[in-house]
């Protein structure tokens, strides 16, 4: 039902949007960005309200996988913070919009470069608003891989291809040694559903302390190259 009610106000602003600006190809995306700030600022609002109204809101988006050991499911959770955070980002992404589409204006492949960028800023969003670990994880991979299409969107210039393959490897570091943390907390957890809240009041030895912080240490350089 969200999905139908978001893409009839989609389209029915675009309409609107290509009656007023007109048919240039300026309007389209004028028209596309307009559309699309006043759908996040929408459920901005949305969230807003149900952090003022409950202080905390927790969204169980979808189960993928129940097992009597195991249970796989993607959660999202929303607060304050993370409305600051989320306000934050995606102010700076509509900047970064602006003044790319300014730039790149008489570039062939700007439509492409768009729909990357915001893919991208989605992923950040998913990424921001995940509430237990696996979730965040998705985000993040999505991110290393969107990343990396932003970094060699000019595919036909050789360093700009070497760069974006360098930082997609030396991310899969930091992945293979996310995982390894994952794992030892979830074994740690009965292979359950991981939580941050969880994270905050877990209890362990010193030295898997000391190894989880030196590996989430080395994940974060690794990481920091997207």
């Amino acid at each position: 039902m969200f999905l139908f009610f978001f893409a009839t106000f989609f389209l029915f602003g675009y309409i609107t949007g290509t009656l007023v600006f007109g048919r240039h190809v300026l309007s389209f995306w004028v028209t596309t960005i307009l559309v699309i700030f006043v759908c996040m600022s929408t459920l901005f609002i949305f969230f807003l309200v149900s952090v003022c109204l409950y202080n905390y809101q927790y969204y169980d988006f979808c189960l993928i996988l129940l097992l009597d050991f195991c249970s796989i499911c993607l959660t999202f959770s929303c607060n304050q913070f993370h409305i600051f955070i989320l306000l934050l980002i995606n102010m700076i992404f509509c900047f970064i919009l602006f003044y790319a589409f300014y730039y790149m204006y008489f570039d062939m492949l700007l439509g492409r470069f768009m729909y990357i960028f915001w893919i991208f800023a989605l992923c950040m969003n998913f990424f921001i608003l995940a509430h237990d670990f696996l979730t965040a994880y998705c985000g993040w991979e999505l991110l290393g891989l969107f990343s990396f299409f932003l970094i060699s969107y000019f595919w036909y210039r050789f360093f700009a291809l070497k760069y974006g393959f360098k930082a997609f490897f030396i991310s899969k570091v930091g992945d293979v040694l996310l995982i390894l943390i994952f794992s030892i907390i979830s074994s740690m957890n009965g292979y359950s559903l991981i939580t941050f809240q969880y994270i905050n009041h877990l209890c362990m030895d010193y030295y898997y302390i000391s190894a989880l912080v030196w590996l989430v240490v080395v994940c974060a350089s690794t990481k920091s190259t997207q």
